[in-house]
């Protein structure tokens, strides 16, 4: 019994013993000389992509260009294989180093749900047969997940040359994906390219090049990104697009004066949002002072300012209200009636306007005068007219009746 005690004893020790050394076995290097594989123990990969997985090996012998690798999955079933001579796959599983020279890198296209799990790796050649066990990559297939990257998102002015950069989630040898953009925009220069890494998988990428204008801003640029087996994924950006200086528009700006109280207002539209301030004859103000007082409120892309001050009994200052951002700057003259309240400025309008009325009464006065002197003479002549008529008609009166009386006395 006690023989059979240790015996159980024994065995329960090298179980130990095996279960330990086991664990600490999944390392680089296998448990046998000359046996060794380096490789990612675990590669996360989203379904729809691509995943390139590196990896090399060692045997105790070097290997002839007929050596042939295989990679296993967790149900010991050739996902692929390759040698000099021949090459196996599945149509997304690919052994792409040259295994004679101990690469043994698999490239995983679009991996499915199933596709999920550890696998394994095995050389053949000659008389060597060997599955590195002690080290099996897990590969991990999550959901899609991962959206296109476009590059350069920042704010623009109306008017720039943009180009904006969109790139495709993955890294894959044979797969393109379809790149689009989709947004409020024209006159668009699209080029689809491609960069190849060391490893041979590809990054594909779109760029787009159109003029930023006013109108885009808050409006949404998509770039779409159709891969394999239906799935499709898309990021969005807002653009932003500053109107120039020259587009601070106003929207309502006035003065009104009642009594000695003048209360102007101001209102702005401008992006980005432009700031007010206020200038009175020469001396600018941007808040409240003594007898001055200033509130600005601000709605979206809208400012609007009122000035309210009182007046003096005889001063009318002028009054620019003056709105600007980083691009320019727009001034308004709202009040430009300079001391109308002014004595001088009151006598001299009074004289001038006096000695126009006179100049006009001297005009009058001059023309009917001499028109009166027109009339006149007319008059004259027209009685030295009817004199002489009368003096005719009395002569013809007259020589009749000498006639006569010269006929008789003959």
């Amino acid at each position: 019994m006690k023989l059979k005690r240790s015996s159980y004893h024994l065995r329960y020790f090298h179980i130990l013993i095996y279960v330990i050394s086991h664990l600490w076995s999944v390392t680089d290097s296998e448990s046998q000389p000359g046996y060794s594989i380096n490789v990612p123990h675990h590669s996360t990969v989203q379904r729809g992509l691509c995943v390139f997985i590196p990896c090399n090996f060692t045997v105790p012998k070097t290997l002839s260009i007929n050596a042939l690798g295989i990679w296993y999955n967790k149900s010991r079933t050739i996902v692929t294989s390759k040698s000099n001579t021949r090459h196996e796959n599945n149509g997304r599983f690919f052994l792409v180093g040259d295994v004679w020279r101990g690469d043994c890198s698999l490239y995983i296209e679009e991996p499915l749900y199933e596709d999920d799990g550890s696998y394994q790796f095995s050389i053949e050649e000659d008389n060597i047969r060997f599955t590195y066990i002690d080290v099996q990559p897990y590969v991990e297939v999550t959901e899609l997940t991962i959206k296109p990257e476009i590059s350069s998102i920042k704010s623009w002015i109306d008017g720039e040359e943009v180009t904006l950069s969109c790139t495709s989630p993955g890294t894959c040898l044979w797969r393109t994906p379809k790149i689009t953009w989709r947004g409020n925009i024209q006159n668009t220069i699209v080029e689809n390219q491609v960069k190849t890494h060391k490893n041979v998988t590809k990054t594909h990428f779109s760029t787009i090049t159109f003029t930023a204008r006013k109108e885009q801003n808050n409006s949404t640029l998509l770039c779409i990104v159709q891969l394999k087996r239906g799935l499709t994924v898309a990021q969005q950006i807002t653009m932003r697009v500053k109107s120039k200086h020259k587009n601070i528009s106003e929207v309502k700006s006035y003065c009104t004066i009642t009594g000695n109280h003048i209360e102007c207002t101001c209102i702005v539209q401008s992006f980005p949002e432009a700031s007010i301030r206020w200038k009175i004859d020469d001396q600018f103000y941007y808040s409240s002072k003594e007898n001055i007082h200033i509130s600005t409120s601000r709605s979206a892309l809208v400012i609007n300012s009122t000035l309210s001050l009182q007046l003096s009994q005889k001063d009318i200052p002028y009054i620019k209200c003056i709105s600007s951002n980083n691009y320019g700057e727009l001034v308004l003259d709202l009040l430009y009636k300079k001391s109308s309240m002014d004595y001088k400025v009151i006598v001299g309008m009074v004289t001038g306007n006096l000695i126009i009325l006179l100049l006009i009464a001297l005009g009058i006065f001059w023309y009917l005068k001499r028109h009166m002197k027109k009339d006149l003479g007319n008059n004259d002549m027209h009685e030295l007219s009817n004199t002489r008529g009368a003096e005719s008609v009395y002569q013809d009166l007259q020589r009749p009746t000498n006639s006569i009386y010269n006929t008789i006395t003959k």
